[in-house]
């Protein structure tokens, strides 16, 4: 698949638009502010647009799936944990952050995704931590691994925040390892390889 890098303004987050050669669209974490730029893309690229999928339910990646939905009805796939997160401002940090009690709308297709699920051509791998519903989304044919707030270039996604874990942080980073020769698109900052990330976690798991 091709993608695309939107950065929303809220926390720098990184919104990714992916298409195959169908001309199939997904998008990755609908940040706050991108939602027209998303959409002006899909229209101008001609693209099918089939799905939204969500590495974890934090305000910053779901602020924009609203208005994506408002353009076209698509199913949404993201953790079952982290469902809870779209209706609760506790756990989605909206009301800490922004001091908003942001709740999404009951009339959207959420689907909870299962480990090792493939949807549109993206395998689904369970990897909590930084919440207990985080999910990355593989694609396998171009080797790129998009990992939410799980691994970030040179570092890993806090464990503070209401289900995170620290534990289960180290078990999803050593399972991202795993995946030698692959490229690291986070929810935040410059992408990465796993090769790269090797130095950054030697002799902590």
């Amino acid at each position: 698949m091709e993608y695309k890098i939107v950065i929303s303004e809220t926390l720098d987050e990184n919104t990714y638009i992916l298409h195959n050669d169908k001309k199939e669209c997904l998008v990755i974490d609908p940040g706050n502010e991108v939602a027209i730029e998303v959409i002006d893309y899909i229209e101008s690229n001609n693209l099918d647009f089939k799905a939204i999928f969500i590495t974890h339910g934090h305000f910053d990646h779901i602020l924009g799936i609203e208005k994506l939905e408002e353009y076209k009805k698509v199913p949404i796939y993201m953790g079952k944990e982290d469902i809870d997160f779209l209706y609760n401002s506790y756990y989605s940090l909206s009301k800490k952050w922004l001091n908003i009690d942001y709740k999404l709308s009951e009339n959207y297709d959420i689907i909870g995704v299962n480990d090792n699920e493939e949807i549109f051509g993206l395998t689904c791998i369970k990897t909590p931590g930084h919440t207990k519903g985080s999910i990355c989304y593989i694609d396998s044919i171009e080797k790129n691994i998009f990992t939410g707030d799980t691994m970030f270039r040179m570092t890993y996604g806090r464990t503070d925040f209401p289900s995170g874990d620290y534990i289960e942080m180290l078990s999803s980073l050593k399972r991202l390892l795993t995946y030698d020769d692959y490229y690291v698109f986070p929810g935040h900052g410059p992408s990465t390889t796993i090769e790269k990330e090797k130095k950054t976690y030697f002799g902590m798991i």
